[in-house]
């Protein structure tokens, strides 16, 4: 109609009898937009004003990062919304802001597996097992055999298993089988060819008699 319009909350003085009609109309929607750099995560219209709450948007994963919240800023290292409600009140793009993580790589001789952490974290050594050898520790790197006791992800590193071979040997024993008793001195035989599980042959000892005393 050409009557007078009265916005939502007005206070008005009326003169006369008066007739209000309600008046409709749609919403004014607005986008919002989440991304990782230019790769678009998630898009959404909501009404103009709405408070939004950031924590209804999936946190986004990369490997070898930790998010840590959003951002205006395509290039942002600090996050401007981490948590909490964000007014939006026009068209907005929020990017993904991240913290890169120190690789810690580890390498024992025969494969490698990555793990990564918070920079300045400490680092848990783990202790190895494996047939034939000791594990002495890990080393900074490949060629030295000095191991660490302790270790700072303060960047990227790449750690190797150090490995000390256990030499390996076998007893043998001569002793009569009907009484059990010791008939030769025994003998130890030790190779650095000797691996767990070898099956061993020894060659019998030939008794060719006794002598009286």
């Amino acid at each position: 109609g050409t009557g007078s319009f009265y916005a939502v909350k007005s206070v008005i003085y009326p003169t006369s009898s008066m007739e209000l009609f309600t008046y409709w109309s749609d919403p004014e929607m607005v986008r919002l937009t989440f991304k990782d750099g230019n790769e678009t995560i998630t898009g959404l219209n909501i009404v103009k004003t709405t408070e939004y709450n950031l924590s209804d948007v999936d946190e986004p994963e990369k490997a070898g990062y930790r998010f840590i919240g959003w951002s205006n800023s395509p290039s942002a290292t600090i996050p401007g919304y981490s948590s909490g409600i964000v007014t939006v009140n026009s068209d907005t793009t929020l990017y993904a802001v991240w913290e890169r993580l120190m690789k810690i790589t580890f390498n024992d001789g025969d494969d490698t597996d990555e793990e990564y952490l918070v920079k300045n974290s400490a680092v848990t050594l783990r202790t190895l097992t494996k047939d034939g050898y000791e594990f002495k520790g890990w080393g900074k790197s490949i060629t030295s055999d000095s191991v660490i006791t302790s270790l700072i992800a303060d960047k990227d590193y790449d750690l190797y298993a150090k490995w000390e071979l256990i030499r390996l040997s076998y007893t043998v024993r001569y002793v009569d089988k009907s009484t059990g008793k010791t008939l030769f001195s025994e003998k130890e035989v030790e190779s650095p060819l000797f691996v767990p599980g070898q099956k061993i042959t020894e060659s019998a000892v030939v008794i060719a008699g006794y002598i009286p005393y």
